[in-house]
């Protein structure tokens, strides 16, 4: 999905999987990611306790200004 919707202090593993026939990572704002996932690759990533909304992308050159992104919103 382009969007979940997660309680206020949940803890959040992701699980990614690369679907694309490039390959793509999913990073956090804070610089922590995925690997480069080759295609049809799988991944996770430990997002941690999300107490605020937070939008994270693909940070291969170009991906994110191409759309590729993921956003956790947060139900207070």
């Amino acid at each position: 999905p382009a969007t979940i919707t997660v309680d206020e202090g949940t803890d959040v593993l992701l699980k990614v999987t690369n679907d694309g026939t490039f390959g793509h990572n999913l990073s956090l704002p804070d610089g922590t990611k995925t690997a480069d996932l080759v295609p049809y690759s799988t991944a996770e990533l430990k997002v941690g306790k999300v107490t605020e909304d937070m939008t994270l992308f693909c940070s291969i050159s170009g991906h994110k200004e191409q759309g590729m992104h993921f956003d956790i919103k947060v139900k207070k």
